[in-house]
């Protein structure tokens, strides 16, 4: 399931994929695009976080590589099913394009 979530990121041109997938734990993030700095970027990865967080329905952690705010989702739970692997990316789009937009 992690193999499907870093490829529905990397068919999505919004993102990226930071460091390729180990296991279950997929290392991504908004990618900063013609408009938008690296700083941006990172400011809109905050704030994705935080907004998906606090809606209940997905948990992202975060962590720094090479100085970058990266988004971390884990397929780990033995009750995690395919739908809601499918359920938190549609959340996340649905997110990213509110606070791009």
């Amino acid at each position: 399931m992690a193999k499907m979530f870093e490829d529905f990121v990397r068919a999505d041109n919004r993102f990226e994929v930071v460091v390729p997938r180990n296991f279950a734990l997929v290392c991504f993030r908004i990618k900063p695009n013609g408009a938008m700095t690296e700083e941006d970027a990172d400011e809109a990865n905050r704030v994705l976080m935080e907004n998906l967080n606090k809606t209940g329905k997905a948990y992202l952690a975060h962590t720094v590589v090479g100085d970058r705010f990266v988004l971390r989702f884990a397929v780990g739970s033995s009750l995690q099913e395919e739908r809601h692997v499918r359920s938190a990316w549609d959340l996340i789009k649905k997110t990213a394009s509110s606070i791009m937009d």
